[in-house]
């Protein structure tokens, strides 16, 4: 008796790939739930509110503050980062995460007014986030 399984309409699936990941945000509803379980107020601007954290933690945080100022791109730090070793997404790495918060720092400061994405500011969005 044979156990043949069909395989023509089943994705492939490669270690490392990740092309086939979406974003998945979670319902409003669902959110509010949450936040109601642990006592916390769901903000009316969610991408002001995390602008927010993100500042308050590069001005506070002192190992948020050393990775943003000190790091110099030198790409050592991918190696060991196991997001970045299975799916090469530089975006999911120290450096494009630290890439990330510094464009949303700097889009609020005096460089990105007068040089905009030419210094590399970019002001938080939906696809950002």
């Amino acid at each position: 008796m044979s156990h043949a399984v069909a395989t023509e309409h089943a994705p492939v699936f490669k270690m490392g790939d990740a092309s086939n990941f979406k974003p998945l945000k979670a319902r409003e509803d669902q959110i509010k739930t949450l936040h109601s379980k642990v006592d916390l107020e769901l903000s009316p601007n969610p991408l002001e509110h995390i602008e927010k954290r993100l500042r308050e933690g590069a001005a506070s945080n002192r190992n948020v503050k050393m990775v943003l100022e000190v790091c110099v791109h030198c790409s050592v730090s991918l190696d060991n980062c196991p997001t970045y070793v299975r799916i090469k997404d530089i975006y999911n790495s120290p450096v494009g995460r630290a890439e990330l918060i510094i464009a949303v720092l700097k889009a609020e400061s005096l460089s990105e007014r007068i040089f905009g994405k030419a210094v590399g500011a970019r002001a938080l969005d939906e696809e950002r986030l």
